[in-house]
């Protein structure tokens, strides 16, 4: 057989084997292979494990079938190690290959399952399809409710995942209600410095700015900005736009003294995290211009807008509000 190298062949390659088994052994396809491959994802060797648990993968999928337990075992390993490799678009294509696998092989309400379905919503819902995300979310918490239980950690971030998937739709009131559901439980459960219960409580302020209850968001994000720093780390996204949106919290309340503190601190780290000319990075310089004209730094805030005019303008597009906002203030300043 020809050796495969990219994930997508790999994928149609597995899904053929789910049709049946080979009898003959192509590769090791041993318990040692795999504590190997997986010794290397622990060690964070992520091209040496790839290459391993795909390998691998290919042996047990030759050996035994693609929906043999043992094949499945592999597959997961490879899975775990493209989500460690930030690779979205092959964590999201295996999943969806995978996940029939499972439910072949251990039935449609076993915990293997359901727990690879939410993975499954999660990919989806970080790929952007947030519509299909949510309407799975829907189908798929009742099940999870009623056979792993209300309050297993599964289920509650499914539930998590839901809420999200609402913001990102903008069905906004049903997202802050399923929030405040939701975080008690995650609180309680996995605790206050899990991080499925940081990111829920982040969304959750994000929910509340766009609902305009500025004062309740500032206490959600100050109250997450130094948990969120010590877990995740300062240059983390969770750490960084929660740093934004207490600023921005702050800026909608006119306390603009400490929202110009906070965005000074986070326009680095953005900078950082996002790159120069990532979204977030502009939308928070756009931001701090309006607090430099609120503190009448109006010298500041015209440099600023020469300098974010025309990358905002290319990168956002000239009809986002963030570009219309600056190309505004720069009007006022001339």
């Amino acid at each position: 057989m020809k050796q495969i190298h990219a994930p997508v062949h790999l994928l149609l390659w597995l899904l053929v084997l789910a049709f049946g088994a080979s009898t003959t052994l192509a590769a090791d396809t041993s318990q040692a292979a795999y504590d190997e491959a997986k010794a290397l994802r622990n060690a964070g060797r992520l091209d040496e494990a790839e290459r391993a648990a795909r390998e691998l993968t290919q042996a047990r999928g030759t050996a035994f079938g693609g929906a043999d337990k043992r094949t499945i075992e592999a597959w997961q390993l490879l899975v775990t190690v493209y989500a460690r490799q930030g690779r979205r678009e092959d964590y999201e294509a295996q999943l969806r290959a995978l996940v029939p696998a499972i439910t072949k092989a251990y039935g449609p309400t076993h915990r293997e399952t359901l727990t690879y379905q939410t993975h499954l919503m999660a990919a989806i819902l970080l790929q952007g399809q947030t519509a299909e995300a949510c309407e799975m979310s829907r189908s798929l918490i009742p099940i999870l409710t009623r056979e792993l239980g209300p309050e297993d950690k599964t289920t509650l971030v499914a539930r998590k995942n839901y809420a999200a998937s609402l913001w990102l739709l903008n069905q906004v009131e049903e997202s802050e209600t399923q929030h405040r559901q939701i975080i008690p439980l995650l609180t309680r459960i996995c605790g206050a410095e899990d991080r499925e219960t940081l990111m829920c409580q982040g969304c959750f302020g994000t929910t509340l700015l766009k609902l305009g209850k500025h004062a309740e968001a500032e206490k959600v994000f100050r109250s997450i900005l130094p948990i969120n720093v010590r877990v995740f780390g300062s240059t983390h996204q969770e750490s960084v736009k929660a740093r934004c949106h207490l600023a921005g919290a702050l800026l909608e309340q006119k306390k603009w003294e400490e929202s110009e503190a906070l965005y000074r601190e986070a326009l680095p780290l953005c900078d950082l995290t996002y790159g120069p000319e990532g979204e977030t990075t502009l939308r928070t310089q756009a931001c701090y211009i309006q607090v430099l004209i609120a503190l009448n730094r109006n010298k500041e805030a015209k440099e600023y807008c020469l300098r974010l005019l025309p990358v905002a303008t290319r990168v956002l597009g000239p009809d986002d509000n963030s570009t219309q906002h600056t190309r505004a203030a720069l009007d006022r300043l001339k």
